[in-house]
């Protein structure tokens, strides 16, 4: 009698979907060279032809704080801003005049894009 494997095993053989690998290191010095030459590479880095991304892993903890941040980066791009992530989980903003400004919570985040719908704060002061 012959067996297959069942669907999801062989379709998992085909590439055909992205897997998570978690990489353990002895000395973090390597992780961090991983990082680096990954971040270098911006998305050209490729296994055996096959593009590749590389990530932080994150505790459980830091990575739904930094989730509550994707509606409100969102609506910043929307509105012409450039939000970055910080670690643990702060928020930047480069302002449509270059200047920079931090916020530790996605509440002032909030705030901020109040204040900037109603025309106040559009040059809200700089904290880098």
């Amino acid at each position: 009698m012959r067996q297959s494997a069942p669907y999801t095993l062989q379709q998992a053989r085909t590439g055909s979907e992205t897997r998570p690998v978690v990489i353990r290191l002895h000395r973090f010095q390597q992780k961090d060279k991983i990082i680096r030459e990954a971040r270098a590479k911006r998305g050209k880095l490729q296994y055996r032809g096959t593009p590749i991304a590389i990530y932080k892993d994150y505790p459980s903890e830091i990575v739904e704080q930094r989730r509550e941040y994707q509606v409100v980066m969102s609506e910043l791009y929307q509105r012409g801003f450039k939000p970055a992530l910080l670690f643990p989980a702060r928020l930047n903003i480069t302002l449509k005049d270059g200047a920079r400004k931090r916020l530790s919570s996605v509440s002032e985040a909030k705030d901020f894009i109040a204040a900037n719908r109603s025309g106040i704060g559009s040059h809200a002061s700089s904290s880098a």
